[in-house]
This record gives C-alpha cells, sequence and structure tokens, in this order.
C-alpha cells in the first residue's frame, strides 16, 4: 500500500470513529424527560404486531417527585424487565427509552 493511501485511508477512519462518538454523546444528552419512577402497572400493549417477537408492553410509572402516572412502551423480549414495585431512573426522548437504571 503506498505511503499516501494509508494515509488517507487512516484519515478516513479516524473521522468514521469520531462521528460514531459524537452522534452517542448527542444522543444521550438529548433525553428531555427525566425522572424517578416506581412501576406500578406492567401490561400487553395494544399496539399491533407482526410477529410474537415484537410484542410490546406498556409500563406504567408513578413519578416519585411530581406523583404523576407516565408509561413507556417497550418490547416484552427484549433486554429490558421490570417488576411491579420496583424504582428506576428513567430517561426518555419523545417516548422512546434514551436510559433505564434500576435503583
Amino acid at each position: 500500500m503506498k505511503h499516501g493511501t494509508r494515509r488517507t485511508l487512516m484519515v478516513t477512519i479516524s473521522l468514521s470513529f469520531f462521528s460514531v462518538a459524537n452522534a452517542t454523546t448527542i444522543m444521550t444528552s438529548n433525553c428531555p424527560d427525566k425522572f424517578v419512577g416506581k412501576v406500578i402497572r406492567i401490561r400487553d400493549s395494544k399496539a399491533p404486531s407482526l410477529s410474537n417477537s415484537l410484542k410490546r408492553l406498556d409500563i406504567s410509572f408513578e413519578e416519585l417527585q411530581t406523583k404523576t402516572s407516565k408509561t413507556i412502551t417497550i418490547l416484552k423480549y427484549g433486554p429490558t424487565r421490570f417488576n411491579k414495585g420496583e424504582t428506576y431512573n428513567v430517561a426518555t426522548n419523545q417516548g422512546l427509552i434514551c436510559s433505564i437504571q434500576k435503583l
């Protein structure tokens, strides 16, 4: 490989890594709806799904600070599991989960 080609390849790879890192930072910092909530209800979502693997659950929280109710929808067979009565730190953006941490 010629020296100029190798340099161009390294610059391209470096810029690609920077773009991915920058996008990740923007995504995590752009989650305006943050709350601490206790799970009060877990039920099958009425949202239509094409297959069993895409079935959804509606998770209802009681927001501890304001005592209001918030509901998020997740994949039923996804990586996140909730139990009624547990408390979580939740961050969402337009109803999409950015982060969830069990407290």
